[in-house]
């Protein structure tokens, strides 16, 4: 026996269009008044999850009453007449689908937050970036240079993602290349002098930025990675030799620092003050 669908009236139709209309109004007004309210109560990509989520649900009861009150259209039969257009579709949309779990999980786990500074490996191109944006299908990233990178949340999960922010500090290593028999002792001076001489390395820090290392230490994060408390003195700059060439001694200068964004402007800053001691003190750098 066959089901019948029912036909709607062109003046149905229309009532059916105008109901959809007013759903969406209604569901974005909700979405941003809820949005306005939570922001200041909640995490923000919480606040937007929870905001999205009432969104889509009211689109869901507008769709359902503009079907079946409104149009008298048998929901039964209509989702069996559909059932294979559903299937085609679930096929098409199946990197869809993983992005979206994918970004579920991403609000459940939260391995990245908004305004965090991240890194995604196997995706070189990125760089260090910002989270500026979490939807359900995909993360925005504005790197260091201003642009603006859009990531599938589906490859966001299944690579290696570093959190600067997360982390609170982060070391980097500087190579330098000495010639053979360079007094490394002089090397190792003009160093420790230019990292004290440096108000944004620890351990000889300016007020301000003392306060903000201080601040990071005391975070229940971060005192389950450093087991060595509110002590800037594991922070100081160190002077490791890498290898011996035909060019030189290589040698590694390893420093801490706080804002992963200044890396490229701390070294600058650092070696160019290496580079004048050691002329001072007659070294020549390779």
């Amino acid at each position: 026996m066959a089901i019948e669908i029912g036909v709607p009236t062109l003046e149905t139709f229309f009532v059916f269009i105008a109901l959809l209309i007013a759903t969406i109004i209604i569901s974005v007004l909700v979405h941003a008044g809820l949005r306005a309210w939570l922001d200041s109560r909640i995490e923000r990509g919480l606040s937007k999850l929870i905001a999205r989520i009432l969104q889509y649900f009211i689109i869901c009861i507008g769709l359902y009453i503009g079907i079946v009150p409104v149009m008298g259209l048998n929901m039964t039969a209509l989702l069996a007449s559909l059932g294979i257009l559903a299937l085609a579709v679930t096929f098409a949309s199946q990197q869809i689908i993983q992005n979206t779990m994918a970004g579920i999980l991403i609000y459940i786990q939260r391995p990245i937050k908004l305004e965090d500074w991240v890194e995604i490996g196997g995706l070189p191109a990125t760089g260090i970036g910002r989270v500026k944006d979490i939807t359900l299908n995909r993360t925005t990233l504005r790197n260091v240079d201003g642009k603006i990178i859009f990531i599938p949340n589906s490859m966001l999960i299944t690579s290696k993602v570093i959190n600067y922010t997360r982390a609170g500090f982060t070391e980097i290593p500087i190579e330098i290349t000495f010639p053979l028999g360079v007094d490394v002792g002089k090397i190792r001076e003009a160093i420790e002098e230019s990292a004290k001489a440096n108000p944004r390395l620890p351990p000889n820090l300016d007020v301000k930025e003392k306060r903000s290392f201080l601040h990071v230490m005391e975070l229940p994060g971060f005192k389950q990675l450093f087991d060595s408390g509110s002590n800037l003195d594991q922070f100081k700059p160190k002077l490791l030799v890498k290898g011996i060439g035909d060019s030189g001694i290589i040698f590694e200068i390893r420093v801490w620092i706080r804002e992963i964004r200044l890396k490229d402007e701390i070294i600058s800053d650092l070696l160019e003050d290496v580079l004048q001691r050691l002329k001072n003190k007659g070294i020549v750098v390779s």
